[in-house]
């Protein structure tokens, strides 16, 4: 599967992420210095193209793969409580790039495969209100899977459902995500009164 954003082409093949950047999108006179800083194998096509090949964990789905096997409302808020756990430091040199297709899942294990360089390679700059944005869209798309992940960065306002509308008045990632924890311990706790009903008109012990 390929997408695009922001001129970056990512396409999964045999087991390697493949990040595309356009020659725009980077600072060609630091190509070395990217050769040796990221971790993938780098190459240029003949128009310029920075082509990155990452090796993906062993193991592991990308998260667009993930949201299309989810199938229950659990399932959905535990994947979203997994990708809550990723970390991002704003003044760090890397530079966070959220999307489904660049976020990899093996257990409880999340993981960011690709990262912007600071003014060097794409996404070359960190902007929490943007951020913020673009982790509503992501966390929409995970919960109701109808919604496109990309129209949703700039179109969530547009979307007529009570949780995306939900998720997009909160102000902070940190509510997002105390919201995604209690939504997930609630329904935990439904499906284990339903089991313990019955077990009991069952009558077993």
């Amino acid at each position: 599967m390929i997408f695009e954003d922001n001129h970056l082409k990512l396409v999964e093949n045999d087991n390697q992420l493949l990040v595309t950047v356009q020659p725009s999108d980077y600072d060609r006179k630091s190509q070395e210095f990217i050769k040796e800083y990221v971790k993938a194998q780098v190459s240029l096509t003949e128009n310029g193209e920075l082509v990155l090949a990452y090796e993906l964990p062993a193991f592991s789905e990308s998260l667009a793969t993930c949201i299309a096997k989810a199938t229950t409302d659990l399932e959905r808020y535990s994947l979203a409580q997994k990708v809550a756990t990723l970390t991002v430091k704003p003044n760090d040199f890397n530079v966070v790039y959220l999307h489904p297709q660049n976020i990899y899942v093996s257990g409880n294990d999340v993981r960011l495969i690709h990262y912007g360089v600071s003014h060097i390679l794409a996404p070359q700059v960190f902007n929490q209100e943007r951020y913020l944005k673009v982790y509503k869209a992501l966390v929409v798309s995970i919960l109701l899977p109808k919604v496109d992940f990309e129209l949703a960065v700039e179109g969530l306002d547009a979307v007529r459902e009570s949780i995306a509308e939900k998720i997009n008045a909160f102000h902070s990632i940190a509510e997002i995500n105390q919201f995604i924890s209690e939504e997930c311990h609630r329904l935990e706790q439904k499906i284990k009164k339903v089991r313990s009903k019955l077990i009991k008109n069952n009558g077993v012990r």
